[in-house]
C-alpha cells in the first residue's frame, strides 16, 4: 500500500521560497535554473525597486538550483520542499558580499558547505575539464584518473571540515559529489575500470564510504533526492545510444527502430518501476523535441499504455501536445516583439522569406560561441538571399541586451523576449534551453523545429537546411 502511494503521488510538487535583497543591481529580475525529473527549467525572480525579492516556486522532493547572477559563474545549491532561502548580495562586490541562509539549522549547514564548495572548487573543476579536453590524446587513462580523483578528494576535505555539524547534514552532499565526479569518469570513458577512491587517514561514518561493489546504481532513494545520481543512472544504463541507424543483415543494411529497442532495454534493466519510467520518459522527451513523431510513435504508444507512474505519463503526454504546435508543416506561432530601437516587429512581416530564429542568451556560453565563430559567416553568405535571421534574446533585461548587441556586433533582426520561461513567445516555441533554433518556410509554416546550428550550416553552405527551404 505504501509503495502504491509513492508511485501515485510521485512528482506532485511542494514549494520553496527564495527571498532576499540585492544592492546596485541594474535589472528588475534575475534568473535561476532548476532541475526537475525531466528537465532543467528556467525561472525569473522579479526584483522590487528597493532591491528586495520574494518568490515562491514549485519543487518536487530535493532538486538543484543554478543561480545565474551577472558577474559570477553559476552557483549550485540544493532546494527542498518547504525551504525558505535568504539570498543577499551587493552587485558591486558579488562574491565577497554573497550570503545564503536558511532558518533550518540542518539546511543552513548544507547551504554553507555548498557555498564553500563553489568558492574553493568551481574554477578548479572548470579548469580540470578544460585540461582533460586539451590533453585527451596525450594523457593516459591513469593520468586522467589521478587528476579527477585528486580533485574529488580536495572537495571531500572541504565537506568533511564541517563533519562536527552532524552526520545527516552532509550525507546528501557527499553522495552528490561522488556521482558528480563519477559522471566525469564516465565522460572520460574511465568508469567502471577506474572508480573514485577516498584518500583519508580515517574513514568517517557516512553512506558514501559504504557503497557496495558492484555499485548499487539502482538505489531509488538516491534517484529521488540526488540529481547527479539520475545523470549517472542514465549514463550507466544507456551505453548504447538509441539513435536512428542501420545494422548489417545478410550483407545488406536494414533500418533499426532504436526507440523500441531502447524501450525494451529499459524494461529489462535494474531499477524500480519509477526509475524505469523515468528513463523512458527522459528519452521520449528528447525525441519529441528533436525528431519527427512518426519515428517514435510505437515507443511512445507503448510507454503511455504501460507506464506505471502517473507523473511521467502525464508529463510526456503534455509535452507531446505542446510540440504539436511547432512540428514541421504547422503554422509557426505568431509573435510581435520589440527591436533595439523600441519598434514592434512581427513574424508576419517576413512572409515570403525563409526565417531562421535563434533563441539566445547573453550568459549562455554555447550561444556566444556560435555568435562569435559561425553566425557572421552564415549571415554574410545569405545577405543577398531571401533569408531573415531573427535573434531573440531571452535571459537578460533591455540594458544588458543592448550592451551585448553592441559588443558582439550581432547583425540580423534583434528582438527581446524578456523573462524567458514567463514570456508567451518562449512558451509558444517551447524554449526550455538555449540556444534553440527554428527554421520557418516562406509560407509561414515550420520547416524544422530543430534545424542545423550555425556551425553545421557553415560546414554546408549552399547545401544545408536553409538552402532546402529556399528551394521550395
Amino acid at each position: 500500500m505504501q509503495r502504491d502511494s509513492l508511485i501515485q503521488h510521485f512528482g506532485k510538487p511542494g514549494y520553496f521560497v527564495l527571498r532576499g535583497k540585492v544592492q546596485h543591481f541594474d535589472e528588475d529580475f534575475f534568473e535561476l535554473g532548476m532541475t526537475t525529473y525531466l528537465d532543467v527549467v528556467t525561472k525569473a525572480v522579479p526584483i522590487k525597486p528597493d532591491g528586495t525579492f520574494s518568490e515562491q516556486f514549485e519543487v518536487s522532493n530535493t532538486q538543484d538550483i543554478y543561480l545565474y547572477l551577472p558577474g559570477s559563474r553559476t552557483i549550485i545549491l540544493s532546494v527542498c520542499e518547504n525551504d525558505t532561502l535568504t539570498l543577499n548580495w551587493d552587485q558591486h562586490a558579488l562574491l565577497e558580499s554573497l550570503s545564503i541562509h536558511s532558518e533550518d539549522p540542518v539546511r543552513n549547514t548544507q547551504l554553507q558547505v555548498q557555498r564553500e564548495i563553489y568558492q574553493k572548487h568551481r574554477v578548479a573543476l572548470i579548469e580540470l575539464r578544460n585540461e582533460l579536453h586539451e590533453n585527451k590524446d596525450t594523457y593516459t587513462p591513469a593520468e586522467k584518473y589521478e587528476r579527477i580523483n585528486g580533485r574529488y578528494n580536495a572537495v571531500l576535505e572541504t565537506v568533511l571540515d564541517h563533519a562536527d555539524s552532524g552526520k545527516a547534514d552532509l550525507d546528501r552532499i557527499l553522495l552528490a559529489q561522488y556521482y558528480n565526479f563519477t559522471n566525469l569518469l564516465i565522460d572520460q570513458q574511465l568508469y567502471p575500470t577506474f572508480r573514485l577512491r577516498a584518500v583519508l587517514d580515517t574513514v568517517p561514518d557516512y553512506a558514501v564510504f559504504k557503497l557496495d561493489d558492484p555499485f548499487p546504481w539502482y538505489d531509488e532513494s538516491h534517484f529521488i533526492h540526488i540529481p547527479d545520481f539520475r545523470d549517472f543512472y542514465m549514463a550507466t544504463t544507456s551505453k548504447a545510444n538509441p539513435y536512428m541507424g542501420t545494422k548489417t543483415i545478410n550483407g545488406g543494411s536494414e533500418q533499426v527502430n532504436f526507440p523500441i529497442t531502447w524501450y525494451h532495454r529499459v524494461r529489462a534493466s535494474q531499477g524500480s518501476d519509477i526509475m524505469q519510467d523515468w528513463l523512458m520518459a527522459q528519452e521520449l522527451t528528447r525525441y519529441l523535441r528533436q525528431t519527427p513523431f512518426d519515428y517514435i510513435k510505437d515507443a511512445y504508444t507503448l510507454f503511455i499504455e504501460e507506464c506505471k507512474t502517473p507523473f511521467f505519463k502525464s508529463e510526456t503526454e503534455q509535452l507531446y501536445a505542446r510540440m504539436q504546435n511547432i512540428y514541421p508543416g504547422r503554422e509557426a506561432p505568431p509573435f510581435t516583439l520589440k527591436n533595439e530601437a523600441g519598434q514592434a516587429v512581427s513574424l508576419a512581416d517576413f512572409k515570403g522569406k525563409v526565417v531562421y530564429i535563434d533563441f539566445w542568451g547573453v550568459y549562455c556560453a554555447p550561444c556566444m560561441y556560435d555568435i562569435q565563430h559561425y553566425v557572421p559567416k552564415v549571415h554574410e553568405y545569405y545577405k543577398d538571399k531571401d533569408v531573415v535571421f531573427v535573434n531573440i534574446c531571452v535571459d537578460v533585461g533591455e540594458a544588458q541586451w543592448k550592451a551585448a548587441l553592441k559588443q558582439q556586433e550581432l547583425h540580423g533582426v534583434n528582438l527581446i523576449a524578456e523573462g524567458w520561461s514567463r514570456h508567451p513567445v518562449c512558451q509558444a516555441y517551447n524554449v526550455h534551453a538555449i540556444p534553440q533554433y527554428i527554421l520557418i518556410n516562406r509560407d509561414g509554416t515550420i520547416a524544422n523545429n530543430n534545424p542545423q546550428r550555425p556551425g553545421q550550416l557553415t560546414a554546408r553552405l549552399g547545401n544545408n537546411q536553409i538552402d532546402e527551404a529556399l528551394a521550395k
